[in-house]
């Protein structure tokens, strides 16, 4: 089973350990910057580095959610950080799966493609899902109906793989899609919910999914208790010295912030 871990990994050049080291302190802005650079020089070096470009889509992924979107950066600024996030995990995705390469550049589907992904590729593959939707969410439609069935199955693979991966994801990615990028009439809250519990139970420590639930879940149900209460648990939450987890609850507990400051424009 892969590791939860993904900051801290061993690197596989001395370029992707420096970008690791400043990623630790990713939820400084200047530090995160300083890594995708690094990353980038990284692939520059050796293209087919697969931890230096899964670490460009997490990078990407997180200046998106923990900056980007805090700062109200216009939406053109925050599709490039989704699609930048989408391509490099995509490349990492072919480099760590020889199989998987031959097979897209063959004319196999990508969902077919994926089925058989492999234990090296979960990282980049995870990602993938992530800036996928992410991406989706703010593109709109058309790229809602493309993305929804490769998504779905490049997360169901990464669970079959390694479902507690970076701290219960494959189940917070699938709260988040049966409410978020399928569309109204499919829209499953009980798997939905089903998902964020697993999701909890496989990390409680992690933060982030309070918000995941609360930005979805309880706002499909019109729910503001539940908002309040799944925010409220986020700031009486425990950071933790985890470098692999505490720049993620602090960037959680910003946004629980402003979601509650903001709660009268959703309810």
């Amino acid at each position: 089973m892969a590791s939860v871990r993904a900051a801290t990994s061993t690197a596989s050049s001395p370029r992707t350990a420096e970008a690791l080291q400043a990623f630790v302190a990713r939820d400084d802005k200047v530090q995160l910057l300083h890594a995708i650079a690094l990353f980038s020089r990284a692939i520059e070096e050796e293209p087919a580095d697969v931890r230096a470009l899964t670490g460009l889509a997490r990078a990407y992924d997180f200046l998106a959610e923990a900056f980007l979107a805090i700062e109200e950066a216009p939406l053109e600024v925050r599709l490039d950080a989704h699609q930048k996030s989408l391509d490099y995990a995509e490349r990492g995705m072919l480099a760590a799966d020889p199989v998987f390469a031959s097979k897209m550049r063959s004319g196999v589907s990508f969902e077919d493609a994926v089925r058989d992904l492999t234990a090296p590729a979960v990282g980049p593959a995870f990602w993938y899902a992530m800036a996928g939707y992410r991406f989706a969410r703010a593109k709109g439609l058309r790229a809602r109906l493309y993305y929804q069935d490769r998504l779905l199955a490049v997360i169901e693979r990464v669970q079959e793989l390694a479902p507690e991966y970076y701290f219960g994801g494959p189940d917070r990615f699938l709260g988040l899609y049966y409410l978020g990028l399928t569309l109204e009439g499919r829209r499953d809250v009980g798997r939905s919910e089903q998902h964020f519990n697993r999701s909890l139970a496989a990390a409680p420590e992690f933060l982030l999914t309070r918000v995941a639930e609360a930005d979805t879940l309880a706002i499909v149900r019109d729910d503001e208790g539940q908002y309040r209460q799944l925010l409220e648990a986020v700031l009486a939450g425990a950071v933790g010295a985890d470098p692999d987890l505490a720049p993620e609850n602090r960037t959680a507990k910003r946004l629980a912030e402003r979601m509650l400051a903001r709660i009268q424009e959703r309810f």
